[in-house]
């Protein structure tokens, strides 16, 4: 009799759509043992996220699911919901790739926390508070009672995940399936979440499924790694071998595609321009206060920084040290407290162009959100949101539509689109990209 805390055998799972059957994922079979760390690796659209989902059952209705999925020996598949809500949270827990869209924008995260320990906990609201506090200092959230506080748009977007990871760690399920869940952390946040997994999988003897495209937490934290591609299961080993020795094809074209830093004598510098061309972005001691509970809190204090046409800028630091604060004040998404914004040679804001003027030249500024469930409408079939993305054929003879021009896609009748079938996250970032480069702008935003 196998040892394993979670059974996979034969999972199939099929997506109905409008042009037909989608089988997402092609009878996979996976276990993932008490206390051990199994990576699911794969590129986007491989289904890793879906067998994700399907473990928990929170798949759409237009979902067909086959197999066995089974926890410590019990049967998940035929469950009912009420029995389902039972195990979710408390028996197994997800930590989601998207924070913004985990998160009740309307609930203090404390709440949220406490909310998720009294649903499988026989204690006191002020007993699951504290537990709640406790959690968030756990997992790195500075001053955590005052944090405890705060609404989810409060937080920075590695804090948010830190959240979301509480929530997943309060009720100390057997099992945690995480998807992506260090994208948004800093290098120093994110070594010390890894070292929370590992010393909850030590001495709990919490498993771990880490759903994950970065190769660097693979070898830093999982036992084994099992690589998708297509919906099925190409390899299956110990980390070590299979990513010093890989047996399969896609596996070794995988891991060949991990970027690595260029050895410093193979960099080529820059030869000095004699002419500097005007910055398309300019920010000059630039300043954004917060207001909380009457208090000023400076997030942004000072900072000066231009951007030439044809560079690119990384803009570094750990989470909540104010990069994406820039990046919306260069958007005009939050006003500057001091200082100055300058576009394409002039001032805008306080003190400079406004209306229709400040209109267009902040039109020619693209931006790629960090979450992209949050900042794509979930109405709008891909073809509306970036005609550039819809897959289905072009027709030229179509009259011009207002923000669109000849040639809108023949699937637009004019608000469907055939291209219904679930995108994997990933794919959605890309249709993110695609809507900002849609418009003729000359300069993008685009936090990581």
């Amino acid at each position: 009799m196998s040892d394993a805390l979670l059974s996979v055998s034969d999972l199939k799972v099929t997506f109905r759509t409008e042009d037909g059957s989608v089988e997402a994922v092609k009878g996979i079979d996976l276990e993932v043992r008490p206390g051990e760390v199994l990576a699911l690796v794969g590129e986007s659209g491989s289904g890793k996220s879906v067998t994700a989902m399907a473990i928990l059952k929170l798949l759409p209705r237009t979902a067909t699911v086959t197999g066995s999925i089974s926890l410590a020996g019990r049967e998940l598949l035929p469950l009912a919901e009420a029995e389902m809500n039972a195990v979710r949270g408390a028996e197994i827990s997800m930590v989601f790739q998207e924070p913004m869209t985990a998160l009740n924008p309307s609930m203090r995260i404390g709440d949220q926390i406490t909310e998720a320990i009294l649903n499988h906990r026989d204690i006191s609201k002020a007993e699951a508070w504290k537990r709640a506090v406790e959690m968030l200092q756990r997992v790195g959230i500075p001053d955590p009672a005052r944090r405890a506080k705060s609404y989810p748009h409060e937080l920075s977007g590695g804090q948010r995940q830190r959240v979301v990871i509480a929530i997943a760690l309060a009720c100390e399920p057997q099992l945690i399936i995480a998807d992506e869940p260090t994208t948004a952390l800093d290098v120093t946040v994110q070594a010390e979440i890894l070292d929370l997994i590992r010393r909850l999988a030590a001495e709990s003897g919490t498993a771990f499924l880490l759903v994950t495209h970065n190769m660097g937490v693979v070898a830093d934290i999982a036992d084994r790694v099992a690589v998708m591609f297509r919906g099925t299961m190409v390899e299956v080993g110990d980390t070590r071998t299979v990513l010093t020795a890989p047996r399969e094809a896609y596996t070794k074209k995988l891991l060949s595609a991990v970027p690595s830093l260029p050895d410093i004598a193979t960099v080529i510098e820059r030869e000095p321009e004699t002419e500097v061309p005007a910055a398309v972005l300019e920010l000059d001691a630039a300043s954004v206060t917060y207001r909380r509970g009457g208090r000023p809190f400076l997030a942004l204090d000072g900072v000066s920084l231009a951007i030439a046409p044809g560079e690119i800028v990384g803009l570094v630091g750990e989470s909540g040290s104010g990069k994406s604060t820039l990046g919306r004040a260069a958007l005009g998404l939050l006003p500057l407290s001091s200082g100055s914004i300058t576009l394409f040679g002039e001032k805008v804001g306080r003190g400079g162009v406004s209306g229709r003027r400040e209109r267009a030249l902040r039109g020619r500024v693209g931006a790629i959100f960090q979450d992209p469930g949050s900042s794509l409408d979930p109405r709008m079939t891909v073809g509306r949101r970036s005609p550039s993305r819809c897959s289905c054929s072009v027709d030229a003879s179509r009259p011009p539509r207002p923000g669109v021009g000849p040639g809108w896609p023949s699937c637009w009748t004019p608000w469907n689109c055939r291209r219904t079938t679930p995108p994997a996250t990933r794919t959605s970032s890309r249709e993110a990209s695609a809507s900002a480069l849609a418009s003729p702008g000359r300069s993008r935003w685009s936090p990581s």
